[in-house]
């Protein structure tokens, strides 16, 4: 968020998974709602809110979900259960996991997935997350759809004739080998897209994980980026 702050941002776009893993889930909740982000239901919010679906998650990822829920303000709880599974502007589309079925939380980690989600509108910007990897899809008109990797961070063009599916990475558990926080910059003038990354105190996010009595795994993929 300092280095957010030096961007002037004029918009925060959170693409999901504001909870779920993590020991601080109201301060990341109350830090989403302060800078009045647009934000989207991820799994983990979807698991938070509808036990009925927890036994789909891996028992790890249960344990930390059944743990956020007995943590969570009922003001946070009620904030995560009012985002939108989908959301739609002017300028873009957003969704934590896929265009297709989207609360059934497939994911995008191939061209032909990516393929599927181009066939379901003719938006040219569709923002996703749900995989924690950086990577843009990019299809010019019937073309078959391309492919760019970010682990590193990267700058992009948004040329006029192409569609994009465009995963930020993630802030708090990137997965893409890379530990460093993950996230986007879209300025919507130079119709450039740049990822960014970043340091964190890994150290003591995992030290909190731990003391919360979460599963060890929560604290040591940290350390790799996995």
């Amino acid at each position: 968020m300092d280095i957010l702050r030096k961007e002037n941002i004029d918009k925060f776009l959170c693409l999901g998974d504001i909870v779920g893993y993590g020991a601080n889930p109201n301060e990341c909740v109350e830090e989403i709602r302060n800078i009045e982000a647009e934000s989207i239901v991820g799994n983990h919010e979807w698991g938070v809110i509808h036990p009925e679906i927890r036994s789909f998650f891996n028992p790890i990822a249960k344990q930390a979900i059944e743990w956020t829920e007995s943590e969570l303000s009922r003001e946070n709880q009620d904030y995560l259960a009012n985002l939108e599974v989908v959301r739609e502007t002017s300028l873009f589309l957003a969704v934590h996991s896929t265009l297709y079925e989207p609360t059934r939380w497939h994911y995008i980690t191939s061209s032909e997935e990516a393929e599927l989600n181009f066939s379901l509108t003719e938006k040219e910007i569709c923002f996703f997350a749900h995989s924690h990897q950086a990577v843009i899809y990019f299809k010019h008109r019937d073309a078959h759809c391309r492919e760019f990797f970010l682990p590193g961070g990267g700058k992009m063009l948004m040329e006029r004739g192409y569609r994009y599916l465009i995963n930020p990475g993630s802030v708090g558990q990137p997965r893409d080998g890379n530990p460093q926080a993950s996230f986007g910059i879209y300025d919507t003038k130079s119709r450039t897209l740049q990822i960014r990354r970043c340091d964190y105190e890994i150290s003591r996010a995992r030290e909190k994980i731990l003391k919360a009595g979460l599963p060890h795994f929560l604290s040591e993929r940290l350390l790799y980026g996995i």
